[in-house]
């Protein structure tokens, strides 16, 4: 089997955004597929289309029923997110070819996002994280038939603030673990008319 897998840790450490997917392109064999708002969020993998992956967390299966992608999807505004806590995962398996029988269903590639548990220590972390506004996009990979945008992001903002917690109930044999992680994301997207009036065409 060829892949990767990453601890909670890992992605800590690293420069990556605050959900699993922004983990999956490191992974060998792993790239943007190019879908409209949604390449990175679901990529290719071993040459297959972004909409062709298995995603699982914990044995459930979180694939949109129609389009195939992780979590909600719009053939508009593309990724719409998964409702995953970023906080509330332990490890990101990434399978990306030779995989065994039992992770059937997949063209493309099988992520498995394994949980995080409780213990014997009782632990509270906070977190917030800002990100700040993007420079407008002139250009856009998201084509009309006549040639240009049908929409464009030209401004993002994002907003991240949660806490976990966990620790004993029963020692040594019943535990609890539970994340809090709200986001708050504003986009502002410009419309094709808009575009071809920027451009000079109109």
């Amino acid at each position: 089997t060829t892949g990767a897998t990453f601890s909670a840790e890992m992605m800590k450490s690293i420069p990556i955004g605050r959900n699993f997917s922004s983990t999956l392109a490191l992974a060998p064999g792993v790239v943007s597929s190019g879908i409209p708002g949604g390449g990175d969020s679901n990529p290719s993998i071993g040459g297959a289309s972004g909409l062709e992956n298995v995603y699982v967390i914990d044995g459930v299966k979180i694939n949109n029923a129609g389009y195939g992608s992780a979590g909600s999807y719009s053939i508009v505004f593309g990724s719409l997110g998964t409702g995953v806590n970023f906080d509330y995962i332990k490890e990101v398996q990434v399978k990306t070819g030779g995989y065994e029988p039992e992770y059937g269903e997949a063209l493309g590639g099988y992520v498995n996002l394994v949980t995080k548990t409780g213990g014997n220590t009782f632990n509270v972390s906070p977190c917030a994280y800002f990100q700040g506004a993007e420079a407008t996009r002139v250009t856009t990979d998201r084509q009309t038939s006549a040639g240009f945008a049908a929409v464009d992001i030209t401004n993002f903002q994002s907003q991240d603030y949660g806490a976990e917690a966990s620790g004993p109930i029963v020692k040594d044999k019943l535990f609890f673990y539970g994340a809090f992680d709200p986001t708050f994301t504003k986009r502002e997207f410009r419309t094709a008319e808009a575009l071809r009036r920027d451009l000079g065409f109109d």
